[in-house]
């Protein structure tokens, strides 16, 4: 076999295992969307409210453009989720200090302890489910993801 073939023989493999990847991606998506979406109905709230509500509790009193801007989304769709959480009294609006155009969006104390609750119940599933598998199995996982984190923060514009 020449060399040219070797290396050929290479490339399709790691073609073949990027591919597989790509699939597992693809499978996995939807799956684990079905599985949070559970747990977090358990909790009375979604994938996309707890998110913003993240957002708020690691930034505090943030637009609504910022909150697109983190949670790479429409700004209406922003606006969507928030008037849901306001209506529930989660979140509420407020003037900003020096630019009396812009509204700050903020959690009440109910939306923190929302925010608690709801992020322990996701957490707590899925540890439950990650203790399911072999602690090697967690490892190359946690590797894995730590890697795609990084080249992924070193891409990011």
């Amino acid at each position: 076999m020449s060399s040219d073939e070797i290396g050929a023989s290479v490339t399709n493999a790691q073609d073949d295992e990027i591919q597989d990847l790509i699939s597992a991606f693809d499978r996995f998506g939807p799956l684990y969307a079905r599985f949070i979406n559970g747990a977090l109905r358990e909790a009375d709230t979604s994938p996309s409210r707890l998110r913003l509500l993240r957002v708020l509790d690691e930034l505090g009193p943030t637009p609504m453009q910022g909150l697109a801007d983190a949670l790479c989304i429409a700004p209406r769709t922003v606006t969507g989720l928030v008037d849901g959480l306001e209506e529930e009294g989660l979140v509420l609006r407020k003037a900003h200090a020096t630019d009396r155009r812009t509204k700050l969006i903020e959690t009440t104390a109910a939306g923190r302890m929302a925010f608690q609750r709801s992020q322990r119940r996701y957490e707590e599933r899925l540890a439950d489910l990650l203790r399911t598998l072999p602690q090697e199995t967690r490892r190359a996982m946690l590797a894995g993801h730590l890697a795609l984190i990084e080249r992924l923060s070193s891409r990011a514009g």
